[in-house]
């Protein structure tokens, strides 16, 4: 990897393309082993380890199927750290429960590591809804 805008840009969307078999194996891989993750469904933040477990859920046998899809990427590079911002749609279907759709804006903080591979600090995902009903009238 290098210090180039699609490549930041590919490392944060192969970390959330997952399936039932591969589970969270990109993500793991994605995530600094100090990182910090602020998630729309937990009420606090979490580490690294407290987030795969929550992640864990989605990727079980508990969803028929589960996709996060991001559009509107954009990403900032300086020297060896960079910021990834998307919006993005989750969909997903428990297997005792209705379809889910739920709408985000998600931001990665990154790092360029001594191997080469972009990894990410700190993951913010947050609920659309909440930025519309919030915004400043200003």
């Amino acid at each position: 990897m290098s210090t180039n805008s699609e490549e930041l840009e590919a490392a944060f969307l192969a970390a959330f393309s997952f399936d039932a078999e591969e589970g969270q194996t990109a993500f793991e891989k994605f995530l600094d082993d100090n990182a910090t993750v602020i998630d729309d469904d937990q009420t606090n933040i979490l580490d690294k380890a407290g987030w795969l477990d929550h992640f864990a859920f989605h990727s079980a046998k508990l969803w028929e199927s589960v996709e996060i899809v991001h559009y509107d990427i954009e990403s900032q590079i300086i020297g060896e750290t960079g910021v990834v911002t998307s919006n993005y749609t989750i969909r997903g279907k428990p297997v005792d429960d209705g379809f889910r759709l739920r709408h985000g804006v998600c931001s990665a903080s990154c790092y360029l590591s001594k191997d080469g591979e972009w990894k990410a600090m700190s993951v913010v995902l947050g609920p659309m809804m909440s930025y519309v009903r919030n915004a400043s009238s200003s």
